[in-house]
C-alpha cells in the first residue's frame, strides 16, 4: 500500500527538509503545499517531495487553507494510488518509524481517524458561533469591522444561520489521517455541493469544520475514529500548543502517538535527534 504525507508548510526549510527524510520508505509519497508568502524557495525542496501546485498564500484561519488541502487531494488523486493520506504541518514530527506506519495503517482497512465534536451542547460549544453567524475572511479591515458589527447585532437579537441541507456542524483538528475513500469522498461532494462551499467561506476557522462535517454527515461516518494519533500539549493553555523540546521525550514516546507536535530547530533539534534514533530502533 502506498501512503501519502501531505505536509502543509511555511516556514523553516531545514525542518521541513528533515521531516521529508524522515518519511524514508519507498512505500511513501511525499507531498508538500508550501505557502506561496513564505519565503521558501521551492527549488531548495528535498527532491523526494512533490510540490502541490498552484501555490497559494495561506492565511491562518481562512478559506485559503481549504482551497490549498482541496488543491492537494485534487493532485494527489490524480498522481499517487494509495492507500492513505496523512496530513501535517511542517512542525510535526514522525515518533513511529515508517515501516510501523504502514503496518497501523494496513491494519486499520479504511478507517478515518480525525479527532471531531459536534459544535454545540455536548461536544465543543464555543465552536458554534464559527457557524451559527457570518465571518469575513477577507483582507479589507472596512469590511471586517463591519462583519463584527452585523454579528454582534445579531447575536443580541439572538439570530442564528442553519446549516445547509439540514447537516450536522463538526469541527476539529484539521490534522487528520485519511483513506482513499474519504479523499474522494470529499472530492465528490465538494465539486456537487457549490452551496454547502459558499457557506463555509463565511464560516470562522474553516479547515477545522469543512472536512468533518462532510465525513460526519455522510455514509462513512462509522468508519471515523476520535482519535488523530497526534502527541500535542495544551498545558500552556495558549491559543497555539506548547513547542515540544527534549524535555517533553519521553512523554511522547508513551503516549504511543504515531506523530507530535509542534516543533521547531531552535527549541527542538534535540527532540528531532531523539526522535530519529527511536525510530531506528523500532
Amino acid at each position: 500500500m502506498k501512503v501519502v504525507v501531505l505536509i502543509q508548510a511555511h516556514k523553516e526549510l531545514a525542518l521541513l527538509n528533515r521531516l521529508i527524510r524522515a518519511f524514508d520508505d519507498p512505500s511513501f509519497a511525499v507531498y508538500v503545499s508550501l505557502d506561496l508568502k513564505s519565503g521558501i524557495d521551492a527549488a531548495k525542496l528535498d527532491p523526494r517531495a512533490r510540490l502541490v501546485e498552484p501555490r497559494r498564500e495561506i492565511y491562518w484561519g481562512e478559506f485559503s487553507w481549504v482551497q490549498s488541502a482541496l488543491d492537494s487531494f485534487t493532485q494527489i488523486e490524480r498522481e499517487q494510488d494509495y492507500g492513505y493520506v496523512i496530513n501535517i504541518s511542517g512542525q510535526d514530527y514522525p515518533v513511529w518509524s515508517s515501516k510501523r506506519i504502514l503496518r497501523f495503517l494496513e491494519a486499520a482497512k479504511g478507517k478515518i481517524f480525525a479527532h471531531h465534536a459536534t459544535l454545540g451542547p455536548g461536544g465543543w460549544p464555543e465552536a458554534a458561533d464559527r457557524v451559527e453567524h457570518h465571518h469575513y475572511s477577507g483582507r479589507s479591515l472596512v469590511r471586517k469591522l463591519l462583519d463584527k458589527a452585523v454579528r454582534g447585532a445579531r447575536r443580541l437579537l439572538g439570530l442564528k444561520r442553519a446549516m445547509p441541507d439540514g447537516m450536522t456542524a463538526y469541527g476539529g483538528s484539521n490534522w487528520f489521517t485519511l483513506p482513499r475513500e474519504a479523499v474522494a469522498a470529499i472530492l465528490v461532494f465538494v465539486a456537487a455541493n457549490p452551496r454547502y462551499m459558499e457557506f463555509m467561506r463565511t464560516v470562522s476557522i474553516a479547515d477545522e469544520v469543512v472536512f468533518h462535517t462532510i465525513l460526519l454527515n455522510s455514509p462513512l461516518r462509522g468508519s471515523v475514529v476520535n482519535d488523530n494519533h497526534r502527541y500535542v500539549d495544551w498545558s500552556e493553555r495558549l491559543p497555539n500548543p506548547k513547542l515540544l523540546t527534549h524535555a517533553d521525550h519521553a512523554k511522547i514516546v508513551a503516549s504511543g502517538m504515531m506523530l507530535c507536535r509542534k516543533i521547531d530547530l531552535k527549541s527542538g533539534s534535540e527532540l528531532l535527534d531523539l526522535l530519529d534514533a527511536g525510530r531506528r530502533d523500532a
